[in-house]
């Protein structure tokens, strides 16, 4: 039977989400005595990142608004695991702190933390009164991960291992990146990879999703594969045929891997009828 709070959220419309993993070196949320602090959360639905760029030039006040709601969901989702399942355990939300990127001469600050302000009150009722600091930020991390679709988890976990699925290179951070990548090969390095996403070049829009595959062992990343799903080639200079005989069958291209595989396989099948004959 769903507590008062699962009820309340229930009446609201609102699924919370699966509280996403630390990625880099902090934890989601710590307890200490009666009291939780929850680390600080991004506009991350479940179908991606939402609302990215700066209030007052790329984001109305009612967008604003309405990303700091969708905050607010993912700090109530770490509230829940930290409660062990039972948000009726919350007593009161003491205070909450809201970074809006903005334009240097926006001053609706308020206004933007009042999604997020809102939302507690709606779910918890007066428990949900607090206090707040709302800023501006010239700047906010592009954090999100990527949801596993069709059959794809986005954490695998061995013995002594993990593996997950990273949504761009800022979700797994310059320092991490860059102790694997070494200093050798500047287009194996963070920065040639974070250009390449956050130009737009490296996009689902563009075609190349960014899916980064990261191991880890005791939460210390050990090796990063850079990823990329082909969902289409519109617009490419070579267009892949593949992917067209794939689109014209109603088909739906996985990945630019997963064809060139396909291509070597039969070149490999084709050379040994070949050797046969």
């Amino acid at each position: 039977m769903p507590g008062k709070i699962d009820a309340r959220l229930q009446e609201l419309n609102i699924t919370l989400p699966a509280p996403p993993a630390p990625v880099a070196s902090y934890v989601p949320y710590v307890v200490t005595g009666n009291m939780v602090f929850i680390s600080g959360q991004v506009t991350m639905a479940a179908d991606g990142l939402k609302y990215v760029g700066k209030v007052g030039a790329d984001i109305s006040l009612e967008d604003g608004k309405a990303a700091a709601r969708l905050c607010a969901i993912n700090v109530i989702a770490q509230v829940k695991a930290a409660c062990g399942g039972d948000l009726d355990r919350v007593k009161r939300c003491v205070k909450v702190g809201v970074f809006v990127n903005a334009t240097s001469d926006f001053t609706q600050h308020p206004e933007i933390a009042n999604g997020a302000s809102d939302l507690f009150q709606e779910v918890f009722g007066d428990a949900g009164k607090h206090s707040r600091a709302a800023v501006g930020a010239g700047s906010l991390p592009a954090r999100r991960r990527h949801r596993g679709r069709g059959g794809v988890r986005n954490r695998v976990t061995g013995s002594e291992f993990s593996a997950r699925l990273a949504g761009c290179a800022s979700d797994i951070g310059h320092m991490a990146w860059n102790a694997c990548a070494g200093t050798e090969n500047p287009f194996t390095r963070y920065e040639f990879f974070d250009a390449v996403e956050t130009s737009g070049s490296a996009t689902a829009k563009t075609g190349w999703r960014p899916l980064h595959l990261v191991v880890e062992r005791s939460g210390r990343i050990e090796g990063i594969l850079p990823l990329y799903l082909k969902n289409h080639s519109q617009g490419e200079y070579v267009f892949d045929r593949l992917g067209r005989r794939a689109g014209a069958r109603g088909r739906r291209l996985l990945s630019e891997a997963a064809g060139q595989r396909a291509v070597h396989a039969r070149n490999r099948k084709a050379d040994a009828d070949r050797a046969g004959n």
